[in-house]
């Protein structure tokens, strides 16, 4: 199966959320006070599909959480997958974001699906490496030009 990689001019589709090219795509409600506690765990994902492209969206804690894309035609490198983060309003997960969840979501997107996925960098991440969720959940740091699958979060 020959997967299309993304080339040094990515051309991704705008977020499923900003709806500037596509249909409308309803964003999904939001959990109810009830459900959103500090110990609460992340939910099951909604799949949305936008240009025959389908993307996983959690909503968790006042963020929105989009893992770009399922069937892996948007791959794209470190600097790529955040400059895409950035041109639609959001940025890559910080993973080390406990008040946030971030870690639990990337693992419910990422992770248990078996995916590797893009994270931000933290203050500690090493020079010329970047890091990213294997797909064990795993948080590591490895070269920045390879190309996976990222998750975005906007705020609410």
């Amino acid at each position: 199966m020959n997967i299309p990689t993304p080339s040094h001019s990515l051309r991704l589709p705008a977020h499923p959320y900003t709806n500037n090219k596509h249909p409308a795509v309803p964003a999904a409600s939001p959990p109810s006070p009830a459900v959103v506690t500090p110990d609460a765990a992340p939910g099951n994902p909604t799949t949305i599909t936008v240009s025959g492209r389908r993307y996983l969206n959690l909503v968790f804690r006042s963020y929105n959480y989009t893992l770009y894309d399922t069937e892996a035609t948007m791959r794209a490198s470190y600097n790529e997958a955040a400059a895409f983060c950035q041109r639609q309003g959001d940025e890559l997960v910080p993973y080390w974001e406990t008040s946030s969840g971030a870690s639990s979501v990337v693992e419910q997107l990422c992770a248990k699906r078996g995916y590797t996925c893009w994270v931000r960098r933290s203050a500690s991440t090493r020079v010329g490496l970047c890091p990213l969720m294997d797909a064990k959940g795993t948080i590591q740091e490895q070269g920045c030009e390879q190309t996976v699958r990222f998750v975005c979060r906007r705020g609410r």
